[in-house]
């Protein structure tokens, strides 16, 4: 059923007791957004789509039920989707369709563990390095001796200068990954990069260790305060120069002055797979317990989606 605004304390206990995606298990993994339709990928191989803003979905796309869909992209009428299967995340698929999900054909079975599209080019990173395919078929691979990758960005200016994480610390790449060169100067060791975001000179990474600021060239960085001790921070999304959202392990956080500084929005027991900010406003968010949950109020409040 379709929560109303309560007090945090009420919406919290809400969404714990009402029905979800995840009641039987299934998790929300990962969100992508185009032309006004939202996708959702779940722990049980199932993709959902969304036409008004993440209030309601309908079935998609179901695949193998112990397919995690961890990674969306949405290229016109190209759809990538990567996934692990449940039980050994060694093996993975990585789906492809042309003509807007109508038909999917697996392209590989390699587990890739991050992936974005820019001007029509797939980049992909897996346990070992980073890939970029022209068609979605075939990969090539752009590192040496990178490991681990978990978030990748491109910059759509220059598709040449490439930042990806890894269970440890990060890189980039200005020169489309004939060298690379390490990310760590200001940012606490052995750090896991969840996600990057590129806007302009400035770069903010989502940590193990929080989240952090730097600029462009990759060389320092600074740790942001959140006043949290959950500092895991799955996703970070930006809707204006000042206005970023960071969904983490303890709540979902707002920077109003361009990552200065941060306070939480909504409960803090709210645990973020993954997030989407279709306006300064509005927040759709993919969680570990509460399925797809959304909000119009900037995270004030939470709705749970109905599927």
């Amino acid at each position: 059923m379709a929560l109303h605004r309560r007090s945090l304390l009420l919406i919290f206990l809400l969404l714990v007791l009402t029905p979800g995606l995840n009641a039987q298990g299934v998790e929300a993994r990962s969100l992508a957004a185009s032309g006004g339709v939202l996708y959702v990928g779940t722990s049980a191989g199932a993709i959902y789509t969304s036409t008004d803003g993440g209030e309601t979905w309908r079935g998609f796309a179901k695949f193998r039920q112990d397919y995690v869909i961890d990674c969306i992209a949405v290229d016109g009428s190209n759809i990538y989707v990567a996934s692990w299967t449940m039980g050994d995340p060694s093996q993975g698929a990585f789906l492809h369709s042309t003509d807007s999900g109508k038909t999917w054909v697996l392209t590989s079975n390699k587990h890739f563990t991050a992936l974005t599209v820019v001007r029509g080019v797939v980049y992909v990173g897996s346990a070992d390095g980073v890939y970029r395919s022209v068609d979605g078929l075939t990969f090539e691979a752009i590192s040496t001796g990178i490991k681990n990758v978990q978030s990748i960005a491109v910059d759509p200016e220059s598709p040449s200068s490439i930042f990806v994480g890894t269970w440890h610390l990060g890189y980039f790449t200005h020169n489309g990954g004939m060298t690379w060169h390490s990310i760590h100067k200001g940012i606490i060791n052995d750090s896991d990069f969840f996600t990057i975001v590129l806007n302009g000179n400035t770069i903010y990474i989502g940590a193990c260790s929080g989240i952090y600021k730097g600029s462009d060239d990759g060389e320092q960085f600074k740790k942001e305060k959140t006043k949290t001790d959950a500092r895991r921070t799955k996703v970070l999304r930006q809707v204006s120069n000042n206005t970023l959202y960071a969904g983490t392990t303890d709540g979902i956080w707002i920077s109003t002055d361009a990552g200065k500084t941060w306070k939480r929005r909504g409960s803090r027991y709210i645990t973020v797979n993954d997030m989407l900010a279709t306006s300064s406003n509005h927040l759709v968010v993919a969680t570990l317990h509460h399925g797809v949950i959304w909000s119009d109020d900037g995270g004030k409040t939470y709705t749970q989606a109905q599927f």
